[in-house]
């Protein structure tokens, strides 16, 4: 019976003492990365401040446009994934558009 817990004691041991593999956390090489967002409107580029027609009978005009991306990731093929943003902030007005072009 006291050769059977050592056997088992010995057995337990072993595998306890196993090197455990894990998988590497992804790292990021580059850490800059550009989002474009290119607003449309029926399939056409969006204007700040152009008169588009809506339903046939009205017409529509944006002059502030803005936009909020929740959970953004990045993804590869093994379903990896790096977590970029809970929420971000875009704005598509006049404005910043025109900042942005200078």
């Amino acid at each position: 019976m006291r050769n059977l817990v050592f056997f088992i004691l010995g057995i337990v041991l072993i595998f306890s003492s196993c090197d455990k593999t894990t998988t590497p956390t992804p790292t990021p090489t580059n850490t800059k990365l550009n989002l474009v967002f290119n607003g449309k409107y029926n399939g056409a580029d969006l204007v700040m401040g152009k008169s588009y027609s809506f339903k046939d009978t009205f017409n529509i005009s944006f002059f502030y446009t803005t936009l909020i991306l929740t959970n953004i990731k990045l993804v590869n093929e093994t379903n990896d994934t790096i977590s970029l943003s809970d929420a971000s902030f875009v704005n598509l007005s006049k404005e910043s558009a025109e900042t942005a072009s200078k």
